[in-house]
């Protein structure tokens, strides 16, 4: 995959192959690499229960072969792979003798040249329109002759001056350095949100044979305008007057050699822009493309008319991929109404993950995992950046927290109005996953954690019924089938005991769940009102049939669901839209694959019909709310699946937007 056209390639490129497995035969087998010639993560590339006629093409990127000196003499590479076939879940004998398949053979031509750096004179975080940015750029002559280069473009303002030499030298030390180079940001770069520092150079022989032209680019860097300060507005209610309409489905961020998407969040600004923002999880220079301690990165991107076209992808906040690396992972946003302010919550990673974190609250320690909160006054142009670990720890024995990521929310009504809450999830000391709300009353100078609760939890979320009271509503770690729900009196401080709801289904997959009319008076039957977008299937992993349910009497029951998407959609999110329809995102796949990357969708109320007019049935018992979980009513905790946004086990090869490890508690 992305191999170059002109075929050519230095000892040491990296060569990167997708594979394509068939089960041809009349029942379902697993398979296994036997022997290969490639290299990287191959051994990923095997499926436990592959049904008969079934084709996996989720073996993305994840084979590789290094190019040496051999490959260059012979001109070219043959990837070859063997497959051991056993029966479903790698059980008893091999069916039979693995037979070596083999790909095309890539060519393979010596390369000339290739840029090593593009090295920035200063870093920022962000530049505006008239800034001089200025770069160093180095590259090496790797061909075994006397070259000639030439600079035939760029992205620079000066091409005259950059990159032109004649006669450079073959050898070990044949490194250069361009003059410094420059751009001044335009407005143009203000509109992109970004400018990336490339050039184009051609390299020709003594006699003038063209030998190779390249193209190179540095990292990217945000670029944004001066954008007024946002100003309070009421948060947007649901329409019921716009008529029935779902969207075709917007691919906003496909995988790709480099780089995974995954984790989508969505909110409305106060401005009424659409805002998303997701995982960019780097799978290159020696990063995995998974979920935390990875370098990541959480992009956003911004409409400005509901949904029909988005600005290109920026950075809330970006990793740093080599040295000491830093990421950033899964986004929840929170707006506050009343300041206009937004909020967007996420991990901060260093060396461990939610798995190897430990106990402790040091920003600078890399052994934790880090909660972080960015904040933006602007309507979500720019963000400032704040460590919160030591403020929500509230129990030194906790030794991993992490953001539900989608979105939380601002209390509308009751003694707690104004109050944001976002929901987390905590492991203690002793391996119990719980659940706890962090929450602000001073618009988010302060942020503090309530009682954690409940036992197997996971990605929680909460609203607020029409009551002033809030409800969880959680997937379960635990096996339970059924997502967890629980209520609280008290703003999120205090949680019932959470039991699992036998209405809602659940397939081990994050959801959102949000109230449609969060203006609504509690007296207003529309205040009842709930949008959930999930994955009802009580097949663990399954995460198939994506679907939009509604419930008219504050979550008791469920009474409208219709499915958007059927084969895979991953983790999902909804929010009402300025214009009152609703903003989905979600993570489709297809064709047998897990993880496409990010997906959005647009659907009105009507779509889902008109059933909250109708007499409803007898509502299910629901959990009572109480002050806090009382130690009668908790549970021994248990072991769980480790609850993140990481790799996952299924059914095919473990969901990821390719094949991962096998699955652990």
């Amino acid at each position: 995959m992305n191999a170059p056209t002109d075929g050519l390639y230095s000892v040491g490129d990296v060569m990167t192959f997708n594979i394509t497995l068939t089960n041809t035969s009349g029942e379902a087998h697993s398979y296994t690499p036997a022997s290969t010639n490639l290299s990287g993560n191959v051994s990923k590339c095997r499926w436990r229960n592959v049904p008969a006629g079934t084709t996996k093409t989720d073996c993305t990127g994840l084979a590789t072969h290094t190019v040496t000196s051999e490959d260059l003499k012979a001109g070219g590479f043959t990837p070859q792979i063997a497959y051991e076939v056993k029966a479903v879940e790698y059980a008893g004998k091999a069916l039979s003798t693995p037979e070596t398949i083999s790909g095309a053979t890539s060519p393979v031509k010596a390369t000339s040249l290739r840029v090593e750096s593009f090295t920035p004179s200063t870093t920022q975080e962000t530049y505006k329109l008239g800034d001089t940015v200025s770069y160093t750029v180095r590259i090496r002559s790797v061909s075994d002759k006397t070259i000639n280069v030439a600079a035939t473009g760029s992205s620079f303002d000066d091409l005259a001056r950059q990159c032109h030499w004649a006669g450079l030298k073959p050898g070990k030390g044949a490194v250069y350095n361009c003059k410094p180079l420059t751009h001044t940001i335009t407005q143009a770069d203000v509109d992109a949100g970004r400018w990336t520092p490339s050039i184009t150079l051609t390299a020709t022989g003594t006699d003038g044979t063209a030998l190779q032209t390249l193209t190179a680019t540095g990292n990217p860097i945000s670029v944004v305008g001066e954008h007024p300060q946002a100003e309070p507005a009421p948060a947007p209610d649901a329409s019921t007057d716009l008529p029935a309409s779902m969207s075709q489905a917007q691919h906003l961020a496909a995988n790709t050699a480099t780089d995974n998407y995954r984790i989508p969040a969505i909110t409305t600004a106060p401005n009424g822009d659409l805002l998303i923002s997701y995982d960019e999880r780097p799978k290159d220079n020696g990063n995995g493309g998974s979920d935390a301690p990875n370098p990541n990165h959480i992009v956003q991107r911004r409409s400005t008319d509901g949904g029909r076209t988005w600005s290109a992808s920026t950075y809330i906040h970006q990793g740093t991929e080599t040295g000491k690396k830093v990421g950033y992972s899964d986004p929840s946003y929170v707006v506050d109404h009343q300041t206009g302010t937004i909020f967007n919550f996420h991990v901060k990673s260093y060396d461990q993950g939610w798995g190897g974190s430990r106990a402790g609250t040091d920003p600078e320690n890399r052994g934790i995992i880090q909660a972080e909160v960015s904040t933006s006054t602007d309507n979500g142009w720019t963000w400032t950046h704040r460590t919160i670990t030591a403020d929500i720890t509230k129990d030194n024995p906790w030794t991993a927290r992490f953001a539900a990521s989608g979105q939380g929310i601002q209390i509308q009504h009751g003694p707690h109005a104004g109050r944001l809450v976002q929901q987390y999830t905590i492991r203690t000391a002793d391996g119990a996953v719980q659940a706890v709300s962090v929450y602000s009353d001073d618009h988010g100078r302060t942020w503090q954690a309530g009682q954690p609760t409940g036992t197997g939890m996971d990605e929680n979320k909460v609203v607020e019924l029409s009551d002033g009271s809030l409800m969880l509503n959680s997937r379960a770690s635990d096996g339970s089938g059924f997502r967890k729900v629980a209520r609280s009196t008290d703003g999120g401080q205090t949680w019932s005991e959470p039991v699992p709801d036998q209405n809602l289904p659940d397939s081990v997959d994050n959801a959102q769940i949000i109230r449609a009319f969060p203006n609504a008076a509690p007296d207003d039957p529309r205040a009842k009102v709930l949008l959930l977008s999930h994955s009802p299937n009580p097949r663990p992993w399954s995460r198939d049939r994506g679907t939009i349910s509604m419930s008219c009497d504050d979550g008791a029951s469920w009474v409208a669901s219709k499915v958007f998407h059927e084969p895979f959609v991953g983790y999902t999110t909804i929010a009402v839209q300025s214009d009152g329809s609703i903003g989905l995102l979600s993570e489709d796949a297809s064709d047998g694959a897990n993880y496409g990357g990010i997906w959005y969708r647009n659907f009105t109320m009507s779509w889902l019909g008109e059933q909250c007019n109708q007499a409803q049935p007898e509502p299910s018992p629901a959990p009572s709310p109480t002050q806090a979980p009382t130690a009668e009513s908790s549970t021994e905790p248990t072991p769980a699946p480790a609850p993140s946004s990481a790799p996952e086990p299924s059914a095919a090869p473990e969901p990821s937007s390719a094949p991962a490890p096998e699955p652990t508690t």
